[in-house]
């Protein structure tokens, strides 16, 4: 393939060399044996940007925002939260302020991550709580 590609979208579905296909979440960097035709293809559907100065991805250094299309399901699991968690660190203001109340509960979670808990502390609790929690420590 030769230059690198970043997914834009949401997620991609990439055909590699022979018949592997992988699921590439936003931000992941498409693999070194991306076919050259598909990639034409995602180019085409704005759902990747080429990358100057990048090299793509080695498969062995796939990204942790690339599963394999019906792959194992710990791997596929392990990249659906860190997907999730990265479209919802996206969504944190960028001044470093709190979210909008109306924020999902998954912003809600990153925003604390981000103040210095735990996410195994955060992740589960409930959206009424983690504000509660993110107000006390305003204070």
């Amino acid at each position: 393939m030769g230059a690198a590609f970043r997914v834009t979208a949401e997620c991609a579905q990439v055909r590699c060399d022979g018949p592997s296909w992988q699921l590439l979440y936003k931000g992941a960097v498409l693999p070194e044996s991306a076919d050259g035709e598909w990639v034409e293809h995602l180019l085409s559907m704005r759902m990747v940007e080429r990358l100057s100065g990048v090299e793509p991805v080695k498969v062995a250094d796939a990204p942790s925002g690339a599963a394999p299309a019906g792959g194992s399901s710990d791997d596929g699991q392990a990249a659906e939260v860190d997907a999730k968690r990265a479209e919802a660190q996206g969504k944190l203001p960028k001044d470093g302020s709190m979210p909008d109340k109306r924020a999902g509960q998954a912003v809600w979670v990153e925003y604390l991550v981000a103040q210095g808990s735990s996410y195994e502390d955060v992740r589960n609790a409930d959206k009424a709580d983690l504000i509660s929690l993110a107000e006390q420590r305003a204070k």
